[in-house]
């Protein structure tokens, strides 16, 4: 009988003997989806169904091209993840109803308002907004969609009503919630071209979501293709399910998410020599503009950002030193381009100031420093003298909060929750994609190791420091006193410096040959594949 099965495997095309797991897997995995897309939607929901069976059949399509294409990948990845970020970013923008994502239906509003504004059209006043009459309808319904027959109504919705008639504009008792507009460029010039086009309200929407994914997917790319190291790693916080939701959606995270990783990237490739010499103008100009839009972000949570700049700045003064500051800024150098950049980042925070006072916004200190309520709940919420005159109350909140919260936070960063928070990814998932993205950004056997000694304290430095502002900025603007403890925070909140951790979990003592990289790609693939599934079918979850 032994024989007998080594005669048959041995009779196997060398091709199916060679990648006989990634077929194997290929086919679990078009089984596992059919059968539960199959299981999960009646006869009645054919157009969701058919949706589904077309996303399980582009899995394997993508799996099977990166898996016969895996040698020499680390080359093409910045391109292969322009092609399966958006794919896979778009099953996302639709799997994920319409003001379902937290806090979408505030993004909208504010996107809507920069609309307005390129099609020339001045709301009344700030608590007005002016919107189409069809646009006036759209209702948020984040409790119904765990109804698999309504979840099915939405899809059909997709391709119903596609020319809106009701275009007729009226004003709405509605305002601008979070004021800084240019976190709502991307997505807004998808509503204006949707309004030119007289769409339907659902393809408006999904058509603002889509170009803000377009928006992150090719800052990731261009992360990936910039970064010396890690680039794999990148790859994989690209394809993470929190990420990806929130990049198909009308968020300001998808900007803050973009302008970051960028930063991180440029940063990664400016420590090394060699990298730094192939930078070109228009890198530093992007560079100076990640920066710069990003820190006056979530109450400037994430303006140690510009920290980056100014080590590496530091960093190469010290060696060159000896030289004499004549050769160290002299030109085409690059402590000169860095100096540039950071006045350059200067001067865009300074025009961020002054807009932001001419149309009246107060900023994070209305709440940091002076006594006021918690909107939410109409209690008083903390503010600084209050912690000054309690040093034991620091100490209990810090403690209390991620005694609490930790395990929350944590598998919110790597997408356990998504949706409005009331869709679970099975937790099992959530493990293997952290143990796959330590073994992402491991060091490579024909990879520097370029963070080291203090460049790994810097990095640390921005990671926890940047933890405590967003923490701290939920515990000023969200927090009553009757607290001890931080609400309000989420995972999604710390995305922009998951990348911080992973690389100071690099070192030289645990490499890896690249020649597995295709593989891990494969198995990333695989695991976002599985995952996609579990969303698409959890709208019968009890909300």
């Amino acid at each position: 009988m032994k024989q007998n099965i080594m005669g048959k495997l041995k009779s196997l095309p060398t091709f199916i003997k060679e990648n006989i797991i990634a077929i194997v897997v290929a086919v679990i995995i078009g089984r596992f989806g059919y059968c539960i897309i199959d299981d999960h939607f009646d006869v009645t929901n054919k157009v969701a169904k058919l949706m589904g069976y077309f996303f399980v059949f582009l899995f394997i399509v993508m799996m099977s091209y990166v898996y016969l294409h895996r040698a020499g990948i680390k080359d093409r990845l910045h391109k292969l993840y322009l092609f399966v970020g958006v794919i896979v970013g778009t099953m996302f923008l639709i799997m994920i109803p319409i003001f379902c994502v937290p806090d979408e239906i505030f993004h909208f509003k504010d996107a809507y308002h920069v609309s307005n504004e390129m099609l020339g059209i001045h709301d009344p006043d700030e608590d007005t907004l002016t919107m189409r009459e069809c646009d006036t309808k759209m209702k948020m319904n984040k409790t119904e969609y765990g109804n698999p027959i309504v979840y099915a109504k939405y899809i059909r919705s997709i391709f119903s009503g596609i020319v809106s008639h009701e275009t007729d504009l009226v004003v709405t008792d509605t305002g601008k919630n979070y004021g800084q507009d240019y976190l709502y460029i991307i997505p807004a010039i998808g509503l204006t071209l949707a309004r030119l086009l007289h769409l339907g309200s659902t393809q408006m929407f999904l058509l603002g979501r889509f170009f803000n994914l377009l928006f992150f997917v090719a800052c990731m790319s261009y992360a990936i293709k910039k970064t010396p190291v890690g680039k794999l790693g990148f790859f994989g916080i690209g394809l993470l399910p929190i990420v990806l939701q929130q990049a198909a959606s009308l968020s300001y995270d998808v900007m803050i998410n973009a302008l970051a990783i960028v930063t991180v990237a440029v940063s990664l490739a400016l420590l090394d020599e060699e990298s730094a010499s192939k930078m070109k103008i228009r890198d530093y100009v992007v560079y100076t503009l990640a920066i710069g839009f990003l820190i006056p972000t979530k109450g400037h949570a994430y303006m140690l950002f510009a920290l980056l700049p100014i080590w590496i700045l530091l960093k190469n003064w010290w060696k060159m030193r000896k030289a004499g500051l004549a050769k160290v800024f002299a030109k085409g150098s690059l402590c000169r381009k860095l100096l540039f950049v950071l006045c350059g980042v200067v001067a865009i925070n300074l025009i961020v100031f002054v807009v932001q006072k001419t149309i009246g916004s107060s900023g994070p200190a209305a709440t940091i420093f002076a006594p006021h309520m918690i909107e939410w709940c109409d209690q008083e919420g903390y503010y600084v003298d209050v912690l000054m005159e309690n040093p034991d109350l620091r100490f209990q909140i810090i403690y209390k909060t991620f005694a609490i919260y930790f395990d929350e936070y944590w598998a919110e960063t790597f997408g356990n929750a998504l949706g409005w928070m009331n869709i679970e990814v099975p937790p099992t998932l959530i493990y293997i994609w952290f143990l796959l993205m330590a073994v992402l950004f491991m060091k490579r056997k024909q990879e520097k190791m370029l963070t080291t000694g203090w460049d790994k304290v810097i990095l640390c430095l921005i990671f926890v420091l940047t933890v405590g502002f967003v923490l701290a900025g939920m515990l000023f603007g969200w927090t009553p006193m009757v607290y001890n403890y931080v609400l309000g925070a989420q995972g999604r909140y710390f995305i922009p410096v998951l990348a911080l951790p992973l690389l100071l979990m690099r070192t030289a003592k645990i490499e890896i040959d690249e020649e597995y990289d295709g593989d891990l790609c494969f198995w990333s693939l695989a695991l976002t594949a599985l995952i996609v599934i579990f969303v698409f079918v959890s709208h019968d979850v009890k909300l």
